[in-house]
């Protein structure tokens, strides 16, 4: 890309010649065309220039010809089996089409469309979109940000590439099973719960797994808001200068969210169609509906007031860098900070989610039916995922964090150990009495 860029840049401002300027482009020029040869530098600019409109047209056809496929579904089934096959053994999209009403045929469109939108979405965060990036700010009083140094692109395949290699296999093995294999399968139980016929009683069941296995799937939320906030430090530099580690989440992540999110909400959607969703449900007692509120609550609020991590800095970091200690509050606030979008999902996760929940189960002791706060304050509250994902980034951050910085000062580092006996970064992590908190209210 660097070589087809040297072939059209331009010596001066327009009007002005600059001969020794043009003269070391025709070097750069004729260097590009001995070691990549015309042809190479042509697919280069082609893909700088052409890959991000394919990508966009060959998602959308994708989600066209998905969509199209579930409408299809619905519709076919109908139209064979109207008069032969009573409307309780078709499955929920050919039921939506059998009413015949312009209602109930959008809404098996839409649904169908919804269930396409996640499953691309999903494969975008995958294998296509960034889901974060590393940067170094360089500071000087008086004139702001004076350079970024690029240090990492995260996507998906290399996210999981690197923690691997740095050994960081509990994070992999996470990242994996959640972001990927339990992504993708809620998408495809879903479907079979849409287009597939089933009793009641399997569709309840299905559906009502569906949306607890969802919440697994916001996995990322976890990752990035730990990354954000437990890597994001200012080193001072002599004559009033600092440098500043900043991740922040990108595309990807927010992709993922959005696919997660429809998981939900088709499933809960799904739930209500099916005539099994009627049933009322068991509650635990207004007693114990209110012990258990109390113990939520209680334990979320202990998590946002104590500390429930403590980070050290090692080697030539820690000679400049303080002990740190993190809340519940000032991770949540690190992470606003960095990005709005995710903050707000993680305030909705582990604060209006369980409060839901809690509201829902104290409504049903006392007989009022609030199945659409349960169900969605069931399915959205992570705060166990956060609990178990916490214990994870905590006992692997060193290796993380060192990825991050040895992506692009890997010699130097190697270099400075061989030569001094002290590496680049080190950080350790330990829980401490607010971890308790969160483990309660999980």
């Amino acid at each position: 890309r660097l070589c087809a860029r040297a072939r059209g840049a331009s010596s001066g401002l327009p009007g002005l010649a600059n001969e020794a300027i043009e003269a070391a482009l025709d070097r750069v020029r004729a260097a590009c065309r001995a070691a990549t040869g015309e042809r190479d530098v042509a697919l280069a600019e082609g893909a700088s220039d052409g890959g991000s409109s394919m990508g966009f047209v060959a998602c959308l056809l994708a989600w066209l010809g998905l969509s199209a496929v579930g409408v299809a579904c619905a519709a076919v089934p109908t139209a064979r089996s109207r008069i032969e096959t009573p409307c309780r053994q078709l499955s929920l999209a050919s039921r939506c089409w059998a009413q015949g009403t312009l209602r109930s045929r959008l809404l098996a469109v839409g649904i169908s469309g919804l269930l396409s939108l996640a499953a691309v979405l999903r494969f975008l965060c995958i294998f296509i979109l960034e889901c974060g990036v590393a940067h170094i700010y360089l500071r000087l009083e008086g004139f702001g940000d004076i350079e970024r140094l690029d240090l990492l692109d995260i996507t998906f395949p290399g996210m999981v590439s690197y923690f691997w290699h740095a050994g960081a296999y509990l994070t992999v093995f996470l990242v994996v099973l959640c972001s990927a294999g339990l992504a993708f399968g809620t998408i495809i139980a879903s479907c079979i719960a849409w287009l597939v016929p089933l009793s009641d009683a399997r569709h309840r069941g299905s559906l009502r797994a569906i949306l607890f296995v969802a919440r697994f799937t916001f996995v990322d939320v976890v990752l990035f808001s730990h990354m954000v906030s437990l890597l994001h430090f200012v080193v001072s530099l002599p004559l009033d200068a600092a440098a500043e580690h900043i991740v922040r989440p990108q595309t990807g992540v927010y992709t993922g969210i959005a696919s997660c999110l429809i998981v939900v909400v088709v499933a809960k959607g799904l739930l209500t169609l099916s005539s099994a969703d009627d049933e009322p449900c068991a509650t635990l007692g207004l007693r114990r509906s209110v012990v258990f509120g109390i113990i939520i609550v209680a334990g979320l609020a202990s998590w946002l007031v104590a500390d429930f991590v403590r980070c050290s800095y090692a080697q030539l970091v820690g000679d400049v860098l303080p002990q740190t200690a993190f809340s519940g509050a000032s991770l949540v606030a690190s992470t606003v900070h960095a990005d709005a979008v995710l903050g707000v999902v993680i305030c909705t996760l582990l604060g209006l989610a369980p409060l839901l929940q809690v509201v829902a189960a104290v409504a049903e002791a006392l007989g009022r039916r609030m199945k659409l706060l349960a169900d969605l304050g069931s399915a959205l509250a992570i705060v166990d995922v956060f609990a178990l994902g916490s214990i994870a980034m905590l006992w692997e951050i060193d290796r993380i964090a060192l990825w991050i910085v040895s992506h692009k000062f890997g010699g130097l580092c190697d270099a400075l150990e061989r030569a001094a006996g002290v590496g680049c970064i080190g950080v350790s992590a330990g829980p401490t009495w607010g971890m308790a908190g969160l483990f309660l209210a999980a």
